[in-house]
């Protein structure tokens, strides 16, 4: 909810959350994927934007190239995880308040790693909307992104989750509500009904009232 925000410890901050699941393996975590579906009728309309945005441009621009202005932005409701430092900026200056939806550590892990995958300064500046500086070889000048506020949410094991943030020391700690728990493995058939479930139906409606909220702020 992008222009919705408080005031906390004298500084106004936005609502976004860093959330991560963590549990053995088999343990269910992976029913987190479920609430990706709330976002995804937003991320599409988004997406459907852009690309009528994008196509508008490319005829004017076709037409007239002075009058067509700069390209336009890629707006999204989900913001890659499994990108270089330089893309997830692009892709944060265009949707400030995306969500980075992950339900494998081991994918930002092995992203993190890399020369290329260092945005971890970007996750901690996010966390409490400070400035993030976009450098791009197109621009005669860098880019700042004024009040950065993304998202986070995020699951898997302990083993994982510590390659990401190793201890209490690492500032990504402290910006993340954890929800563990343990519990024993369970066989599930996986024949059974595939009619619409209640959980399917609550879904369902939650991203109706979410899209609908996004747009009505949007006004």
């Amino acid at each position: 909810l992008h222009n919705t925000r408080f005031k906390y410890g004298g500084m106004w901050n936005s609502l976004n959350l860093y959330t991560a699941v963590i549990a053995p393996a088999a343990k269910g975590k992976g029913k987190m994927r479920h609430s990706r579906k709330m976002g995804n009728p937003l991320n599409e309309k988004l997406h459907e934007r852009s690309k009528k945005r994008l196509q508008e441009w490319k005829e004017d621009k076709a037409s007239d190239e002075q009058k067509a202005g700069p390209r336009p932005e890629w707006e999204r409701f989900f913001l890659p995880a499994d990108s270089s430092a330089a893309d997830l900026k692009e892709a944060l200056a265009a949707s400030p308040h995306g969500v980075i939806f992950e339900t494998e550590f081991k994918t930002l892990s092995n992203v993190l790693d890399q020369d290329w995958g260092q945005f971890r300064d970007v996750l901690l500046k996010g966390f409490h909307s400070e400035q993030v500086e976009v450098g791009r070889q197109k621009l005669d000048e860098p880019r700042l992104i004024e009040n950065p506020a993304p998202s986070m949410a995020v699951s898997g094991t302990p083993g994982t989750f510590s390659e990401v943030i190793a201890d209490t020391e690492d500032g990504l700690f402290s910006r993340f509500a954890f929800y563990q728990f343990e519990g024993e493995p369970s066989w599930k058939s996986q024949f059974g009904d595939v009619e619409p479930s209640g959980l399917d139906r609550a879904i369902e409606d939650a991203s109706k009232r979410l899209k609908a909220m996004y747009h009505e702020q949007a006004k």
